[in-house]
């Protein structure tokens, strides 16, 4: 890996926007070469997979700050290079796009903003035909299912919640095989149009 990808993969874990500005600047043809590669970890995979444990956060205000700075470098690089949203990662854990990382590890913040630059990505399937309302389920991550599940009913398409993986499960299947019954509840509501039992799953600050 030359110096240019060393230095966009360090702006893409910090949410750093102008170091990634800089790299272009050096080599604007850098999101091309990236582009050109048919399974690769995009600067979307890489920030949407950057979670705050990693680093040492001396306080909840610095952890806030990371995740903003990463939700805002997600939206200048998919609006550069727009395909990257939906881009197939190489690691074989069935060929997840952004939205799949970030709906399992990344902070709402930046799972909302990757749905408002690419609303299509929510139909991108994995390997295992999960949709990333599944990965958000069996990952336990209440607050991304509220924002995917919340899109989903704003935008009329709730019918998502009904497409199954390779075995059979909906994302209500998911969460009665996990016992998470507040998320159970909450797909029933959404299913029946409601948004506050998807809402109700994020914790007020």
């Amino acid at each position: 890996m030359d110096d240019n990808n060393n230095r966009l993969k360090n702006a893409a874990e910090e949410g750093d926007t102008e170091k990634l500005c800089a790299v272009i600047r050096n080599n604007p043809r850098i999101l091309d070469l990236i582009d050109e590669i048919p399974f690769v970890d995009t600067p979307l995979h890489i920030a949407a997979s950057s979670s705050d444990h990693e680093r040492t956060e001396s306080s909840h205000e610095k952890s806030d700050d990371s995740s903003h700075g990463r939700a805002k470098f997600s939206i200048e690089v998919a609006i550069l290079k727009p395909s990257f949203a939906r881009k197939l990662n190489p690691d074989g854990k069935g060929g997840r796009t952004p939205l799949h990382v970030a709906s399992e590890i990344a902070p709402p913040q930046l799972l909302a903003e990757l749905l408002y630059v690419c609303p299509s990505s929510i139909e991108d399937v994995t390997a295992e035909w999960q949709t990333a309302v599944h990965v958000a389920v069996e990952a336990k991550k209440s607050e991304s299912f509220a924002v995917l599940t919340g899109w989903l009913l704003g935008v009329d398409r709730k019918n998502i919640l009904q497409w199954k993986d390779t075995d059979g499960n909906t994302v209500l299947h998911v969460a009665t095989l996990t016992n998470q019954i507040e998320l159970q509840m909450a797909v029933v509501k959404g299913l029946d149009g409601s948004q506050r039992g998807c809402s109700s799953l994020v914790r007020a600050p």
